[in-house]
């Protein structure tokens, strides 16, 4: 069943920071089955996204640099993020399925959001594995 995109959401056009097309991005990175074929608008349970375009640099790869992106004059009471990151190590015990690679720590640190808001205040909010940010394998709105 498709639901349909509302109206209360703006998607904001990132084509000018993206960095690498997904199809390059690592196996841990890579699209879910659901989402890997969609590009330019689409929606998530009804909230709209402006993806990138196919075979070109389509989605922003944060692993070196800080990212800044300038929305223009928006006015926003939330802000909703499609992103994922990399599964990692779990160290269940020392000597213990140390090479299990399972992403199911909770809460460790990923990185920062920052808002700098049009009188200069600034706000930066942690990203914290699985209550911000989830592994792309993980279904939307796990």
């Amino acid at each position: 069943m498709q639901i349909p995109a509302s109206p209360h959401f703006t998607p904001i056009d990132l084509a000018t920071h993206y960095n690498i097309n997904r199809s390059a991005l690592d196996q841990p990175l890579c699209s879910p089955p659901d989402i890997a074929q969609r590009f330019g608008e689409t929606d998530f349970l009804g909230i709209p996204f402006r993806l990138g375009p196919a075979n070109q640099p389509n989605v922003i790869l944060l692993d070196q640099n800080p990212v800044t992106i300038d929305p223009g004059n928006v006015t926003a009471t939330y802000l909703i993020f499609a992103h994922a990151v990399v599964d990692r190590v779990s160290n269940y015990q020392d000597g213990f399925a140390d090479y299990s690679i399972d992403g199911n720590e909770l809460g460790d640190y990923v990185a920062d959001y920052a808002l700098e808001y049009a009188d200069g205040e600034r706000h930066a909010t942690p990203i914290l594995r699985r209550f911000a940010i989830q592994q792309s394998r993980i279904q939307w709105g796990a």
